[in-house]
């Protein structure tokens, strides 16, 4: 899948996060960013628009995933401060369609959810602040 990655410095997770760039809860967690890269976690954003594909916010995260620089673009929807400029092209609708597609066999039941990526298996849905996000991690990799 052709995620966004935010990349902690001392990387000791990594999670991948469904998420909708008109979601209150996942603007929340774009906002903590920081805390949760300082704490270790790597977060990559799955595009999980939840109106469908056939909506305008696909489309506009498809703008998002095509942007040049994809991170700076996603913190910038995120914030309500604008979309890119440029039209989505086929590749990146077809981007969106298969992060889409993953959501559904999760069978997600809302934005944000996510799963780990690295370590021991772990699933969570709605919003963990970072230290909730960070103990989960931690109590799912010593059930070794």
């Amino acid at each position: 899948l052709d995620t966004i990655t935010y990349k902690a410095p001392d990387e000791k997770y990594v999670i991948g996060v469904f998420t909708d760039i008109t979601c209150g809860f996942c603007q929340k967690l774009h906002s903590d960013l920081q805390s949760y890269l300082d704490k270790g976690i790597t977060i990559k954003f799955i595009a999980y628009p939840r109106a469908g594909m056939n909506s305008m916010i696909a489309r506009n995260m498809a703008s998002v995933w095509c942007a040049d620089d994809k991170p700076a673009a996603l913190t910038r929807a995120m914030k309500g401060d604008g979309l890119p400029e440029k039209q989505p092209t086929k590749a990146c609708m077809d981007s969106i369609q298969s992060q889409f597609n993953a959501g559904n066999m999760f069978k997600l039941s809302g934005t944000p959810s996510g799963l780990s990526l690295k370590g021991e298996p772990m699933v969570f849905a709605g919003l963990r602040d970072p230290e909730q996000m960070l103990n989960s991690l931690k109590t799912a990799n010593q059930k070794k």
